[in-house]
């Protein structure tokens, strides 16, 4: 009888050995689950403080320029073909001079002269008037 029996649970693990496999493929699944949610944080996290976009999407909702480096030089105002300011996004407020050989020149709205020249630009093309 002892042999019968002994063939009888050959193919079969005990209770307690399916509750130890039952545990490892717990850990296993919360092993995962924790390196799931780990990899979404830190790509949602990059997505929201990295500043690169899809060429389609920075089309639609950026500025068309804005200036990190600026000039401090004066050029003659006839030299000026025309002046705009960044858009108010940009991080550095400034001025984008346009030469009449078609140079694109950033001040920062700080510096007096591109201030003198804007309001210049501006207060003529109220009037009628270019210089």
């Amino acid at each position: 009888m002892e042999r019968v029996m002994s063939r009888t649970f050959r193919g079969f693990k005990s209770h307690s050995g399916l509750r130890r496999q039952h545990h490892h493929l717990h850990n296993f699944t919360d092993s995962i689950m924790k390196t799931l949610c780990f990899t979404l944080v830190l790509l949602l996290l990059s997505a929201c403080c990295c500043d690169a976009q899809p060429a389609a999407v920075q089309i639609a909702t950026s500025p068309g320029s804005c200036c990190f480096r600026f000039f401090d030089q004066l050029i003659p105002q006839k030299f000026v073909a025309r002046i705009t300011q960044t858009h108010h996004s940009c991080v550095k407020k400034a001025f984008i001079v346009q030469t009449i050989r078609g140079r694109q020149i950033c001040y920062s709205q700080a510096f007096q002269w591109a201030q003198n020249v804007y309001d210049s630009f501006h207060s003529a093309a109220g009037s009628g008037q270019q210089n």
